[in-house]
């Protein structure tokens, strides 16, 4: 759950493919009984960008042949092409672990990972959760008996 390694941590340690997907699995699992919300939720959407949501395609449609190398077609003005949709909710652990690791040095402009996932809480709370419950958990438990 730290968004500069995720899987790719386990692969540059010489872990093998098949022990990589197991732990791939395991993710998933541990997402699906304790964070995942219900398929009866709505989905959440920042509302700023919800709010913005015209000026943002308008943008995006003037700018897109420039900086995308695409054009966004009047009828098609709330499709993102396909190369730049995701199929999977933005507040899932299918899509966090499918995007590309983020930088170490913009995680700690942002203050660090604890940081990182504190400011994922408006668009992926679930998410969010996840990552900073993971990321705050003790690596080993030591009990001391006096």
């Amino acid at each position: 759950m730290c968004p500069d390694k995720k899987l790719q941590w386990f692969v540059d340690h010489g872990w093998s493919p098949a022990s990589v997907e197991e732990i791939r699995q395991q993710v998933i699992d541990r997402w699906t009984t304790s964070y995942k919300p219900p398929a009866s939720a709505a989905v959440a959407v920042a509302p700023a960008i919800a709010a913005n949501a015209p000026v943002i395609v308008s943008l995006l449609s003037i700018f897109a042949n420039d900086l995308l190398n695409i054009s966004i077609k009047p009828g098609s003005r709330w499709k993102l092409p396909p190369k730049l949709r995701s199929t999977h909710p933005l507040d899932s652990i299918e899509g966090y672990l499918a995007a590309p690791t983020i930088d170490e040095d913009e995680i700690e402009a942002m203050g660090g990972v604890m940081m990182y996932w504190y400011r994922k809480e408006e668009s992926c709370p679930s998410l969010s959760r996840y990552g900073a419950d993971y990321c705050s958990a003790p690596g080993q438990l030591l009990l001391l008996l006096i």
